[in-house]
């Protein structure tokens, strides 16, 4: 494509051209070749880029961040940006003999009167079993982040699964693990009001096998204003409460049976540049926990 061709793209879409490259007001202004973009605090468009930490790259004319990763400090939101908001939850907790694959079936509701859907599905797996598939009606789910091992089990594993737009109404999501769990616990998060182009902005996980065995979490993952981040861990002992500030969705303690046998899910506002997640368990043991910051 052809400086002049991009030039007139930027001004199609709303732009104004400067002697240090195209500035936009909102992100109506930003959209290349059919994709939509951000405006982000610095005056310049961004557009979707997996490759970058914060998944999303500056524009060809946005003056000295031409073509360089958004970072944490230029994110913005336009004034018209309202935080994701949760919907609804629903959970399982399913042990096995360990040796033979299983099928987790999980039926969840998603109402009508919302835009902007998100579903995320967590897991936390004690056991050598991998996450072989993840759907809903169908539908295949996409990888956020897994964190692996723990100081009892280096096999055992927390998982978190995406997917965009998820129909209203209620339908199953099918979770398949290999061979070698023998607890599972899993839960399917629903979200509106999230981006449907770049619906997470980071992620961040810790581990006892990371930070040795501890009656606390707390994970710091990066985040910007008008964000929501959740949070998911699971623990050997107890899952007592969240930190100030979150809201609990749920917690589910079975047991002492396995290293991952005990889990939680809690919500809280994002603030910039990042936000603290914090659990309390019943106990130093180990544990795992994973932080998302979702954005509108």
């Amino acid at each position: 494509m052809t400086r002049a061709l991009l030039a007139m793209i930027a001004l199609a879409a709303g732009c104004l051209r400067g002697a240090d490259g195209y500035h936009c007001a909102t992100a109506s202004d930003c959209e290349l070749d059919g994709v939509a973009g951000r405006c982000e605090a610095v005056g310049y468009c961004s557009f979707p880029d997996a490759t970058c930490p914060g998944g999303s790259r500056f524009g060809g004319f946005s003056g000295p961040d031409s073509n360089q990763c958004t970072t944490v400090m230029d994110a913005g939101v336009d004034a018209n940006d309202t935080p994701p908001q949760f919907v609804n939850f629903a959970k399982m907790d399913n042990a096995s003999d360990g040796t033979s694959e299983q099928t987790v079936t999980i039926p969840v509701v998603i109402p009508s009167g919302y835009t902007n859907l998100f579903l995320i599905v967590a897991l936390a797996v004690a056991g050598d079993g991998p996450i072989e598939t993840i759907t809903y009606d169908n539908r295949t789910l996409t990888p956020v982040r897994t964190i692996t091992g723990d100081q009892l089990d280096s096999y055992a594993h927390s998982d978190q699964w995406q997917l965009v737009a998820p129909l209203v109404g209620t339908y199953d999501v099918v979770i398949k693990i290999a061979a070698g769990s023998h607890s599972i616990h899993a839960v399917a998060m629903v979200f509106a009001g999230v981006n449907q182009t770049n619906p997470v902005f980071a992620t961040a996980a810790d581990s006892s096998l990371i930070s040795g065995v501890a009656a606390t979490s707390s994970v710091l993952v990066d985040s910007a204003a008008n964000q929501l981040v959740e949070s998911t861990t699971a623990q050997a002992n107890r899952v007592d409460h969240v930190g100030p500030g979150e809201t609990e969705l749920y917690v589910d303690n079975l047991g002492m049976m396995t290293s991952l046998d005990n889990s939680g899910a809690s919500i809280a506002p994002a603030s910039a540049p990042s936000t603290t997640m914090v659990w309390t368990y019943g106990g130093s043991d180990d544990y795992q926990t994973i932080a998302v910051a979702l954005q509108p």
